[in-house]
């Protein structure tokens, strides 16, 4: 970020010190915002355990950096994280790490410089030394140990940076204490990591300087806050860093649409390096958010360039604001002459149009103060500016294209303006003591994966010398650039390694010639494609796809018009056995037009801005308009009947635009075995009708309805609905004295119809049993033990506890029930938590021992013995700890919900393809049984939306709701998190929904069906190894015990996956090859 200080930053040690006393009631306060069902806030603080499960934890595997500092070798993989643009390299052979991302309040860093930079720098411990232990051991690693609290401790250097410059922190960091976070950054712009466990992980954090640097932006920081125990930090270097984005004109906030300039803060993700900012004096960056004390003010500049601007709104959100301070909003076209716009107060959410006499302007500049009476200070985390800039004005979006880093040296500097999406060169400055010649390698890979190489010589005279490293490309249609020298080394990657939202289509083949000008091709489930995606150049002759018996198997075509819109229509035979004359009919493939929604905020570092695939649209007539130069997929899913025969079946897909039609050959390998109607996987989705309904005309008429559609839809896909189901009684007092020890009496007509038509209609393997008589809860509230009117205390309790629990035990096992109910009464324990917890479900066992407990919660001794069921966050999964308690017959589940966040698999919307898919390959990789998903119809916030309804067509994020927070106030929990199903069709034009319109389901929920599927695959061949273990010689055996096991090139690690569905493709065939040779054993 370009930073204009416009004072000096005496009193930020006064600011300072006052973060400590805020930081409690902060954290209390974005603690108690976090909704209870497995989700939590973005942006917020925490502490505690909740803070560990809140935000993201990333871990993978990284490679040994050698002596000199080179950057990794081609073949390793480069992973960007959110939140300061921390990047990890991720080898295959070296020891697996993690590392976390977080929010917090307190402000806290630390970094050292390259081994060549750390002459002359003195590093000091800070912090409260009554609590807190530092010392440097004898390898130099710093090392902070104690319980913190509110305070914050560590290590301290002055550094000598450049002016106007972006650094990337690297260390290696680790800690495993239970609470806080790791702290990195300079006093100015601070960044902030969650726990990295109990093994070193590296951890990157960018920060820049001001034109200007003063000790608050060179004083850097490495610490913890809130911490418990001992954190240390080794390998200290810092790296000059330089953001490339895709265009000159605009940064990764910024886009231009239908005539208008759009600044949209992209903050949490260390996009301040792109805005131009001018801070007061005490105003500082924290993590997501600026921070701006009582009397202090912030002044962001809008500069479209080459644009003028016509007239313009603006909004902002606070974040945190304890003293309740006024917000002025003022605004000036030349930075010096402000006007007042408003002042506002008593909100979270403000906007406001600016002044008419401010335009026409080049430059915007809108200045944001902090008033009040008391001391304090306000947090903004998110800005939005939209001005009218005339309609031929060219649609673009602002992205980044990539990042560079190169290793400081006293000797070669790059030259900043020589780093830029169209630079044709790289341009160095190169020192000499005396005249000598030196050689300079470069590398090069760009978006096709083409190599190359070049090596430049340079005479060098005395003193500082140009030299020019030509690249092959302009640097944004580059892949990767290394050029090095020496032991100095610098390193370009393009953010489209990630190969999350295709713009070029890896994995596609064309299927036919053009038709009229439209390309059409077939692709996998899992490419996520950009409407900007282009046709392949790789063609095919036919579509191929195999699956089982009782399975659902899908497959995406692509279409492409050159010229002028176009409308498609697809139609497909039976499928026929030609050896059998078997037949699977039409009917059974079902099609979908493959929606788009608009991510304007990327949940993380693997997302971008635009328009992003995910709602499938059902096409009952096959027929779909395609526009020009516009990439439209179409989900084509073939459904197995249970008693398919193995063997191929054929047909043909025939597809019609502008008169002209073409027909391609579809074989379908069915194998010979079936899919079980129950998964082997258990599984619990909230999927709530209440969260449809108000999308609908009439509410009424569609009530009902749209519970059996997603009861259906879920089935489909073998997941089971964690909706509870709750046992009718009553109470019957003796001679109706209520005040006699009462009989329990159930009804259990309506309890049994429903248990049963979700067992054997809808396939579901486990239910959730709502009990009363048991306090439960959450960290953030709790609930007393009653059964009616009889609480916990009263005399009667205990008896009348016994009683009804115990007819529940009985009932369950009477019906054979035992393996598909479970209760769960308490979510996200904390440590403070534990005894309520074990108390509590000692009541259960104690009463009824038969019915399983469930906790979203890690294994802890404390709770050990009282829970049947431990369900962590995947972040949180101790496979030791896990497999402790399998050995002693307790189940493993997991969740996934608004975090972990990427490198972790998630729920997100802009995350890889494979994301659910691999979620399960990893379920069985860690002896998983189960999968939590907190729900799968969250629509609508009220508290981002407080006087209107959210459609999440157009904005697709999951924003926080309830909890104190106040109404306007925007955080965000990802987008898509906790939806698989959007609201019926007619809302993605702005319309309400008729009672028989259809809810929608994802490509999400697709991919997770997918991955419910290969988990059968898995199960059948364990199962049939088992089974036949006498009849398998001891060669084949191994063969097979060795497709169990699951490839580092499907999932590595929790952080290591594919993006690339094709090792999960040919794993699940070498699977289903080795279930029917084992079928075949005798």
């Amino acid at each position: 970020m370009y930073f204009t200080v416009a004072q000096d930053f005496a009193r930020s040690r006064k600011i300072f010190s006052k973060s400590a006393e805020s930081a409690k009631s902060a954290a209390y306060a974005a603690k108690t915002a976090i909704k209870t069902h497995k989700r939590c806030m973005s942006g917020s603080i925490a502490t505690g355990k909740t803070q560990r499960k809140q935000f993201s934890q990333k871990k993978t595997r990284l490679p040994a950096q050698a002596a000199s500092g080179a950057f990794p070798n081609p073949r390793e993989k480069l992973v960007c994280i959110p939140r300061g643009f921390s990047i990890k390299y991720a080898k295959t052979q070296s020891a697996a790490m993690d590392i976390t991302n977080t929010a917090k309040l307190a402000l806290l860093a630390v970094a050292a410089l390259a081994p060549a930079a750390l002459a002359g720098l003195e590093w000091k411990p800070f912090g409260p030394t009554k609590t807190a232990k530092t010392r440097i051991l004898e390898d130099g690693t710093l090392s902070v140990d104690g319980k913190l609290g509110d305070a914050s401790a560590g290590f301290a250097a002055g550094a000598k940076l450049e002016p106007s410059a972006a650094y990337a922190l690297k260390f290696s960091a680790m800690g495993n204490t239970g609470s806080g976070a790791i702290i990195a950054g300079t006093k100015f712009i601070n960044k902030n990591f969650g726990q990295t466990g109990g093994s070193f992980s590296e951890c990157e954090a960018v920060f820049g300087t001001t034109a200007s640097p003063t000790r608050l932006q060179t004083t850097l920081r490495l610490g913890g806050w809130n911490t418990g125990g001992r954190l240390d930090f080794k390998n200290i270097e810092i790296l000059e860093y330089f953001p490339v984005p895709a265009s000159p004109a605009l940064s990764p906030s910024e886009s231009i649409k239908g005539g208008f300039y759009i600044f949209d803060s992209q903050w949490q993700f260390g996009y301040d390096a792109f805005q131009k900012v001018s801070a007061g004096a005490g105003v500082y960056f924290n993590d997501n958010r600026w921070v701006i004390p009582r009397g202090e003010h912030a002044v962001f500049e809008l500069a479209p360039r080459g644009l003028r601007q016509l007239s313009a709104e603006t909004e902002f959100s606070v974040c945190y604001n304890p003293s309740k301070l006024a917000a002025r909003l003022l605004a000036s076209n030349d930075g010096e002459n402000f006007v007042e716009v408003a002042e506002f107060s008593g909100k979270s959410a403000y906007s406001a149009k600016l002044p008419k006499k401010l335009f026409p302007a080049k430059k915007i500049f809108l200045k944001i103060a902090a008033a009040g009476e008391k001391d304090g200070a306000m947090q903004i985390n998110m800005l939005k500016y939209k001005a009218a800039v005339g309609e031929n004005a060219p649609d673009a979006e602002g992205k980044l294209a990539g990042e560079l880093r190169a290793r400081l040296s006293d000797k070669i500097k790059i030259e900043r303006k020589s780093v830029g999406p169209d630079s044709a060169e790289i341009a160095l400055k190169a020192f000499a003591e005396s005249p000598h010649k030196a050689q300079f390698s470069a590398s090069f890979e760009d978006l096709d994966a083409r190599n190359s190489e070049t090596y430049v010589r340079a005479d060098l005279q005395k003193g500082w010398n140009s030299v020019k490293i030509p690249l092959p490309a302009k640097l944004a249609d580059m892949k990767r650039v290394c050029v090095s020298s020496g032991a100095w080394s610098a390193e370009y990657r393009a953010k489209e390694s990630s190969k999350c939202l295709l713009a070029r289509d890896p994995y596609g083949a064309r299927i036919c010639p053009d038709i009229g000008g439209m390309a059409a091709w077939e692709t996998p489930s899992a490419a996520k494609l950009a409407r900007s995606c282009p046709a392949p150049k790789a063609g095919k002759e036919s579509i191929s796809i195999s699956a089982a018996a009782n399975e659902r198997e899908a497959v995406q075509l692509a279409f492409r018009p050159q010229k002028g819109k176009m409308r498609v229509q697809i139609k497909i035979s039976d499928l026929e056995n030609p050896e059998t004359g078997a037949k699977i009919p039409s009917e059974n493939v079902e099609m979908f037009r493959v929606g788009y929604v608009p991510i304007s905020r990327p949940t993380d570092a693997l997302g971008e801005r635009g328009d992003w695939p995910d709602p499938l649209f059902r096409m009952e007539s096959g027929e779909f308009e395609a526009a020009e130069n516009s990439t439209q997929p179409v989900w084509l899913r073939f459904f197995v009947p249970p008693d398919a025969q193995k063997g191929t079946y054929r047909g043909e897909l025939e597809i019609s635009s502008g008169g002209e039609s073409r027909k391609i050959p579809v074989s379908l390998r069915v194998y010979g075995f079936r899919l079980p109607d129950t998964p082997a996987v258990r599984s619990a989705v909230g999927a709530f009708e209440s969260d449809l309904l108000p999308y609908y005309k009439d509410p009424k008429a569609a009530r009902g309805r749209v519970a059996e559609q997603l009861r259906r839809k879920l089935s489909e896909v073998g997941i089971s609905p964690y909706n509870a189901l709750a046992p009718e009684f009553r109470l019957e007092y003796p001679s109706g004295d209520k005040s006699k020890t009462p009989k329990v009496v159930f009804d259990w007509k309506n309890f049994d119809r429903k248990a049963r038509e979700f067992i054997e209609k809808f396939r579901v393997n486990a239910i959730r049993l709502r009990i009363e008589g048991i306090g439960g809860g959450t960290f953030h509230a709790r609930t007393k033990a009653k059964i009616r009117e009889i609480a916990d205390g009263d005399p009667r309790y205990e008896a009348v506890l016994a009683d009804y629990l115990g007819q529940i035990d009985r009932h369950i096992a009477e019906n054979g029930w035992e393996n598909i109910f479970y209760t769960y009464t308490f979510d996200e324990p904390e440590e403070k938590d534990y005894p309520f917890v074990k108390r509590e479900l000692e009541k259960i066992k104690r009463c009824a021992p038969r019915i399983k407990t469930m906790l979203t919660e890690q294994p802890v001794k404390e709770l050990d013995g009282c829970v049947d069921i431990w369900c962590p966050v995947t972040r949180e999964h101790s496979p030791a700890a896990c497999a402790e308690q399998i050995k002693k017959g307790r189940q493993i589940w997991w969740y996934i919900c608004m975090q972990p966040r990427a490198p972790y698999v998630g729920i997100f919307v802009d995350h890889p393809g494979t994301d659910l898919r691999a979620w399960l390959w990893q379920t069985f990789k860690y002896d998983v049984s189960g999968i939590l998903i907190w729900s799968s119809t969250y629509m609508n916030s009220r508290t981002a939306y407080p006087d209107s309804l959210q459609n999440p067509y157009f904005d697709p994020m999951s924003w926080a709701t309830g909890y104190s927070l106040a109404p306007g106030s925007k955080n965000a929990w990802g987008n898509g998190d906790g939806r698989l199903f959007y609201p019926p069709e007619p809302l993605s034009r702005g319309k309400p929904a008729e009672a028989g319109d259809e809810t929608v389901a994802t490509v999400r929920l697709e991919m997770l069906r997918e991955g419910v599927e290969d988990y059968g695959y898995l199960a059948i061949l364990k199962n049939l190894l088992r089974e036949k273990s006498g009849a398998l010689d001891a060669k084949t055996r191994a063969k097979l015990e060795k497709l169990l096991a699951v490839p580092e090139s499907i999932t590595a690690s929790m952080t290591e996956y594919s993006y690339d569905p094709a090792p999960i493709e040919k794993r699940r065939r070498e699977i289903a090859e080795a279930i029917e040779s084992a079928q075949s054993a005798r």
